[in-house]
């Protein structure tokens, strides 16, 4: 017996879940379907995609507002270079963003910790970068210990 698209859509989404909860805890899905994770300065998505090739893509916004130089482009690239299978891009509205496409196959929680802790952390490194040296800004704001402050 074959399962119909919307069985297997629905199978996939339950099973990103139960992924998605044993990394992180009981994360609650937005209206998409998506989980919102975060960094210190960045935050994105867990984004199932139950149909097409079948995965899940991390989509984490590293800075916003980033002005079209060369420098902020040579240090996207640098990003590429250095992490293959993370892909940093930059939108026309000056919004970058890093991402990683997990196949289906093989999806599991040690690889999904894996891909989300990588992409939090090449965020967590280029955006503070790109808006210190460019110009832009975070998407989150990192918190100051009123302590030291």
């Amino acid at each position: 017996m074959i399962a119909d698209e919307s069985t297997q859509e629905a199978w996939f989404r339950a099973h990103v879940h139960q992924l998605v909860t044993e990394v992180f805890g009981e994360l609650e899905p937005d209206e998409d379907g998506d989980y919102f994770v975060h960094g210190e300065t960045c935050g994105g998505w867990i984004k199932p995609m139950p149909t097409g090739p079948g995965g899940v893509v991390i989509s984490i916004q590293v800075a916003g507002l980033t002005p079209n130089r060369v420098g902020v482009l040579r240090e996207i690239n640098d990003a590429n270079r250095a992490n293959p299978a993370i892909k940093v891009s930059r939108w026309p509205d000056g919004t970058v963003c890093a991402s990683w496409f997990l196949a289906a196959q093989g999806l599991s929680a040690p690889m999904l910790e894996f891909a989300v802790m990588n992409v939090l952390a090449v965020a967590e490194e280029l955006g503070p970068l790109l808006t210190a040296v460019h110009g832009g800004i975070l998407p989150r704001q990192p918190e100051i210990d009123q302590e030291v402050a």
